[in-house]
């Protein structure tokens, strides 16, 4: 089957599905979409869905599947990265079937019929006052292969305890249909293939929104030795650094400006910094800055103007300053997330809207940002116990504020001491603290 072009190329969106379902599909489809190519991956069996699958997203905007099994199918051997829908067999279709074999009189009272799940045949059934003196139902299940429904249709069929079969498989139907069987296809609907589609067209739009939204990237050196002889070397590093972060802003497609010796900033787009091909890039400076001891910390910020951007960036910013090697945060729409590219990475809210947080916060004294870093560090790895030091190092502040913190904790009711340990013969013992931030009865 040819690409069908409803207009000029502007969008691609696969289908992926058994012929009769896909040809319906980009039938049904007509003309109402013009400038997006409409690309059949015709695929007869549910458990071929995933043949060739990758290429078939690297060449798509967006991903339609002709039925839930093949979505399935796809998403067992893959993570679907594209936006995507998935026609649904519903009322619609079902009605659509009743009707096909009242026009052929046959009889519908004895029924065996798949994929729809029982909530959906009961509305129909009552929606429409059906009646049935039998109805065998198969709903979709993930763990069986279409030759188990297949096999299920026929013994009914063959015991004579139905007279016609209502399949969603492509496989099925075709099968059932050479060995002369009363089988009806459960084809997907007109109204439902267009909502699909609009909603999909809609992700994609949007998305492509979001990516072209602007990012902005600042990053700033550590501060220069004042010895002649140091001062040499931090300025050759310095440079091999500057080179680095030009070839990343290549890579990212942005405009770099430099402010004085020791702060440059980039201008690109959220889809460009946020790709994870050009986060992958960035690490490697963060990587070499450290073997090198050329320290910097850096952030990311995304907006609708270059002015929400900046902004976002610098409050990033502020954060990455207290990590104690190079690294970055990064700001979106009030959520900070970092250090980037870090086993410890965590996201949470910069402003806390939490009226259960903020109470926790005026019991015990604690910032609320605080108990809300907290609190992500702890769903994230399960972590519960900690000492001065591991909570300093989360928070990015000193081991001072780690102990006040506690100490508020402890004081309020939020937090248990199991102990202490000693880490030097000198050094102050630390307490182990289990912390729990859960609001008071």
């Amino acid at each position: 089957m040819n690409s069908i072009y409803t207009g000029p190329m502007d969008l691609r969106i696969g289908i992926i599905g058994p012929t009769d379902s896909v040809t319906k599909i980009i039938h049904d489809a007509g003309d109402a979409y013009p400038g997006v190519a409409l690309i059949p991956f015709i695929r007869e069996r549910v458990h071929d869905s995933a043949d060739g699958y990758r290429e078939i997203e690297e060449s798509c905007d967006g991903i339609i599947f002709s039925g839930i099994g093949v979505e399935c199918s796809v998403r067992d051997h893959y993570e679907i990265t594209r936006e995507h829908e998935t026609i649904a067999r519903g009322g619609y279709s079902i009605m659509s079937t009743i009707w096909a074999m009242t026009r052929d009189h046959v009889n519908y009272e004895r029924l065996s019929i798949d994929v729809v799940t029982d909530q959906v045949l009961h509305e129909v059934i009552n929606e429409f006052d059906l009646q049935f003196t039998a109805l065998f139902s198969f709903p979709f299940d993930r763990t069986l292969t279409e030759s188990v429904y297949l096999e299920r249709h026929r013994k009914l069929y063959e015991a004579g305890q139905i007279d016609a079969i209502v399949t969603g498989f492509g496989f099925v139907y075709a099968s059932l249909k050479a060995e002369g069987l009363p089988v009806y296809r459960l084809y997907p609907n007109t109204i439902v293939i267009r909502q699909s589609l609009d909603l999909l067209i809609n992700h994609i739009r949007t998305k492509e929104m979001r990516l072209a939204g602007i990012a902005i990237q600042i990053i700033r050196i550590k501060g220069m030795t004042h010895d002649s002889i140091c001062k040499y070397d931090d300025l050759k590093q310095h440079g091999e650094l500057y080179l680095k972060v030009v070839e990343y802003v290549r890579v990212v497609q942005g405009s770099l400006f430099s402010l004085g010796r020791e702060e440059m900033i980039i201008f690109s787009t959220r889809g460009a910094l946020g790709s994870p091909v050009n986060q992958a890039a960035f690490q490697e400076i963060v990587r070499w800055s450290r073997m090198n001891d050329t320290g910097f910390y850096s952030g990311i910020g995304y907006g609708s103007t270059a002015y929400e951007a900046e902004r976002a960036a610098r409050q990033a910013l502020e954060h990455a300053k207290v990590l104690p090697a190079s690294g970055a945060y990064i700001v979106d729409n009030g959520q900070l997330s970092g250090p980037l590219g870090e086993p410890g990475e965590l996201t949470y809210q910069l402003k806390v809207i939490d009226r259960e947080t903020l109470e926790i916060s005026r019991e015990t004294g604690i910032d609320a940002s605080y108990i809300t870093r907290i609190t992500a560090a702890m769903e994230h790895s399960g972590k519960k116990e900690f000492d001065s030091a591991g909570l300093a190092d989360l928070l990015g502040v000193g081991e001072r504020t780690a102990r006040r913190i506690i100490k508020k904790a402890v004081d309020a009711g939020y937090g248990e001491v199991l102990g202490t340990e000693s880490v030097s013969q000198r050094g102050r013992p630390r307490s182990i603290v289990r912390l729990s931030f859960t609001p008071h009865p």
